[in-house]
C-alpha cells in the first residue's frame, strides 16, 4: 500500500465523519443506500477539492466522485470478471477520472445496509476483482487502487478494504 492509498483512506474516513455530522438523520430514518451513498459522494468530492486547495496540490484535479456509475471507455458497460464470468455492473460510489487519467479508478465502493436481504458475496467479489492489477485489458474494470465494501447499520460502519485482489483490512467505525 502506498501513500496515495493511505491518503484516499484518510479522505474516505473524513467523508464518513462529514456524513455523520451533517446527514446522520438519513441513517437514523433508514433512508435508502442510494441516498446515503449520494450524500457520502458529496462529502468526498468536497474533501478532494479542499485537499488540493489546502495543500497547493493537483493530486485530485480531474477526479470526480460519482454514484451508480455504469459505463467504461467508449460508452460500453462497466464489466468485471469473477467466478469465470463477465458481469455488467454499476458501482455504488466511484472516485475516478472518468477515463481521462492513466490511473482512472482510485476508489470503488459498494455499500450495503445490514438490513438488506440481498446482501451477498457477489458484491465483495466485485470489489475484490476491480482491484486486480492487470495491464492492457480494457474489456474489464481493473487496476482500481482501493476497493471498499461498506456495511451500514444503525450505530456503525463496517469497512472492508481490498487491494490488488486481496482482502487487506477490516475495521468497525462506531457512531
Amino acid at each position: 500500500m502506498d501513500n496515495l492509498e493511505f491518503l484516499i483512506i484518510d479522505l474516505f474516513k473524513k467523508g464518513l465523519n462529514d456524513l455523520l455530522e451533517m446527514d446522520r438523520s438519513l441513517i437514523d430514518l433508514g433512508i435508502s443506500e442510494q441516498c446515503i451513498c449520494a450524500r457520502l459522494a458529496f462529502h468526498l468530492e468536497n474533501r478532494l477539492r479542499n485537499y488540493d486547495k489546502e495543500n497547493s496540490s493537483s493530486i485530485f484535479t480531474g477526479y470526480y466522485v460519482d454514484v451508480e456509475f455504469n459505463k467504461m471507455f467508449g460508452n460500453s458497460p462497466k464489466n468485471v470478471y469473477y467466478d469465470d464470468t463477465r458481469h455488467s455492473v454499476r458501482c455504488d460510489l466511484l472516485i475516478h477520472s472518468r477515463g481521462l487519467e492513466s490511473q482512472d479508478n482510485l476508489l470503488w465502493l459498494e455499500m450495503k445496509k445490514e438490513s438488506n436481504k440481498f446482501q451477498n458475496e457477489s458484491d465483495r467479489k466485485r470489489v475484490q476483482s476491480v482491484t486486480k492489477r492487470e495491464a492492457g485489458n480494457e474489456d474489464f474494470v481493473n487496476n482500481t487502487l482501493l476497493g471498499i465494501y461498506l456495511t451500514l447499520n444503525k450505530s456503525s460502519f463496517n469497512v472492508e478494504y481490498y487491494e490488488n485482489e486481496e482482502f487487506w483490512k477490516n475495521e468497525c467505525i462506531d457512531f
